[in-house]
């Protein structure tokens, strides 16, 4: 006899949320470093956007990952700005 194992599969978590957050970490070093944060921050708010939409039309987890993401993105834009004040 053998036993069947039933395993579910979780849904997985969406690759954009996770590539925003990897944006907004590199836009905040890149700000820190030169003043050319606002670019990987820009891109990175745009893809955690689209992450955000698109994990309400399919089962993926990564929207608390995608927030995170798109607010160290906001931080990283506007980090350049205060350090030119």
């Amino acid at each position: 006899m053998t036993a069947k194992l039933s395993v579910k599969e979780s849904p997985k978590v969406n690759n954009k949320a996770i590539l925003t957050l990897v944006l907004g970490m590199f836009s905040i070093f890149i700000s820190i470093i030169m003043a050319l944060g606002f670019i990987p921050g820009i891109i990175g708010i745009t893809v955690g956007f689209l992450g955000l939409r698109e994990m309400k039309m399919s089962n993926q987890n990564g929207k608390s990952l995608a927030t995170i993401g798109i607010l160290i993105c906001v931080i990283g834009t506007f980090l350049p700005v205060l350090f030119m004040i």
